[in-house]
């Protein structure tokens, strides 16, 4: 149950101090995706028995659909089939529908979450609610997002300027006496990546998960 609550939440990336810059733009628009643009993250991985594990994980984006909905393919980075059809996952929905299906690995995920809410602007917060069928299990969910301002931090794929959003999940079985679980996470969007450059991911039962921007290609 832990590992299928846990796969369900990761959906969908070190930080100085929080300040204001005059530079810094009202607000965020939402990007303007291109084919075959890449991103390549590290991901490390954290069990609550104290496991760890790292890999590299290359995002393609592959094509729009006719529903406004953009695919990637996830694999390790120079995969030899980038095509293939069992790795595309659908990371973006209509407009102001995150595209953070970064560890989408089943159908079951919570993709009805609103992550990225663009316009983005600091102070902005926004609230979602939905249930999720998994193997016979229902579980709703309450997210909870809050943009708190613009720091400036530096990863393995360069410095930027980013946009630090704070996420609340929390889950329930319905139907069950079982406790309700809580996950905290917190995104670094930088709009010229159009992505998360690093993602912090902490779970109630001590595990956690760290996305980190190694290199990116946009095409336009």
């Amino acid at each position: 149950m832990q590992n299928r609550v846990r796969a369900s939440i990761i959906v969908a990336m070190m930080c100085s101090h929080l300040y204001v810059h005059a530079g810094d733009p009202a607000s965020v628009d939402e990007p303007r995706f291109a084919s075959r643009s890449k991103w390549v993250l590290h991901i490390t991985s954290v069990s609550a028995a104290g496991e760890q594990s790292a890999e590299d994980v290359q995002l393609t984006l592959l094509w729009k659909v006719k529903d406004g909905t953009w695919l990637f393919s996830r694999s390790r980075p120079d995969p030899p089939d980038v095509d293939s059809k069992d790795m595309i996952r659908t990371i973006a929905g209509k407009t102001h529908v995150s595209w953070d299906g970064r560890d989408s690995t089943s159908r079951s995920d919570p993709t009805e979450d609103v992550r990225f809410k663009f316009p983005l602007s600091v102070g902005q917060s926004w609230t979602n609610e939905y249930d999720v069928l998994s193997d016979g299990h229902r579980r709703h969910f309450v997210a909870r997002h809050r943009v708190v301002g613009w720091e400036d931090l530096k990863v393995r794929a360069g410095a930027f300027r980013a946009l630090r959003v704070e996420n609340e999940l929390s889950s329930r079985e319905l139907g069950s006496d079982s406790a309700q679980t809580v996950t905290r996470d917190t995104d670094w969007y930088v709009p010229e990546v159009q992505n998360s450059v690093l993602e912090r991911i902490r779970f109630d039962n001590g595990a956690s998960t760290d996305l980190e921007l190694i290199s990116f290609s946009l095409l336009r």
